[in-house]
């Protein structure tokens, strides 16, 4: 399986549900975030003044069954959740080899860098000559030493505070510096043989994106939806033609600068038909571009046929990992690995 090298995800406050404080996992004082939200809730924002990085591993890959043989795409059960996604098995022949044993290092940037994040004023303080993004440059040995093939940055788009409030989805955070920062930092992956994948925060933006009143959601009364209760958000509406054409078109901008990917920031309230729609356009041009989704809980191999996705994200079996460890609770482990070993005959979850 693909494994997570990670030192943040999404921050995105959500209410907790009693889930792990998995902000503190495997991590020094020095640390700048946690893994993200691998239940239902998220830890909150990173601390503006802790910029260090750290490894937390994922997870593992879960035993399989060597003998099994995998489902015949022509197979009218094709598509179920034992079954490999038939819209996708050619291409998987085609990349899968490098997806299926990528190791990432998932970074927050704006943590990690120190930039100045809470607060009214943490873009107004930013010093547009602080070159942030390339303090993560020296770091990529160090990735490469983990055994790492690829860099999974969080959200570096230009945002209201966290990051996953996007202004400007083709423009650099002025806090981490300038697109011939990004540039730099690719140029350097490329050396030491590191893929990038880029955070994309497709489901909704902040409420002063320009584009806002354009491609927001409405309710019924005029207004438009907030994304689970934050005033600050707003939920696209993915049913517009526009949508699709906004984010495509964020999509293969970045694709065309060498980017590896995407993660698609919960994707799992996006609907499928919407991902499907955007993925086919982007691999018109890109037909081996990665797309790994971020879901929760759901049938995460239909999931995946239905959107076109490559992966998504494993939260149940890290979830069951953490439970087996605080809880001494073996059964949700084996269940959790059960189901891994059987998602892995249709597609390789992200561990």
């Amino acid at each position: 399986s693909p494994i997570m090298v990670t030192d943040d995800g999404d921050q995105t406050p959500r209410e907790s549900d009693n889930c792990p404080d998995i902000n503190n996992w495997g991590q020094t004082d020095e640390d700048a975030d946690g893994v993200g939200d691998e239940c239902d809730s998220s830890p909150g924002f990173p601390d503006e003044d802790e910029a260090g990085v750290s490894e937390v591993a994922d997870g593992a890959s879960a035993p399989t069954d060597d003998s099994a043989d995998p489902a015949d795409p022509s197979d009218p059960a094709a598509g179920s959740p034992s079954s490999i996604p038939s819209f996708s098995q050619g291409r998987y022949d085609l990349h899968m080899s490098w997806v299926e044993h990528a190791i990432w290092w998932h970074v927050y940037p704006l943590g990690a860098a120190g930039a100045p994040i809470r607060g009214d004023q943490a873009r107004e303080a930013a010093d547009p000559g602080e070159h942030r993004l390339l303090r993560l440059i020296p770091w990529l040995d160090y990735a490469v030493e983990l055994g790492c093939s690829g860099v999974l940055l969080g959200p570096i788009f230009e945002s209201a505070s966290h990051g996953y409030d996007t202004l400007d989805h083709m423009a650099i955070d002025r806090r981490l510096g300038s697109e011939e920062d990004f540039e730099a930092f690719m140029a350097a992956c490329r050396e030491r043989g590191l893929n990038v994948m880029l955070d994309g925060v497709f489901n909704h933006v902040a409420a002063a994106h320009p584009r806002a009143e354009e491609l927001a959601l409405r309710l019924p009364d005029g207004g438009l939806a907030c994304w689970e209760g934050h005033s600050e958000l707003l939920t696209l509406d993915h049913s517009k033609p526009a949508v699709v054409d906004f984010v495509a078109d964020i999509m293969l901008h970045w694709l065309r600068k060498g980017i590896a990917g995407w993660r698609l920031d919960v994707a799992y309230a996006v609907p499928p038909r919407f991902w499907a729609e955007t993925i086919g356009r982007v691999r018109g041009e890109f037909p081996n571009a990665l797309f790994l989704g971020e879901v929760i809980h759901g049938d995460y191999a239909q999931i995946v046929a239905d959107g076109r996705l490559d992966t998504v994200t494993q939260y149940e079996l890290w979830k069951a990992i953490w439970s087996s460890i605080k809880d001494v609770n073996f059964w949700e482990l084996a269940w959790a690995l059960d189901r891994q070993a059987e998602l892995c005959r249709g597609f390789v979850p992200q561990t």
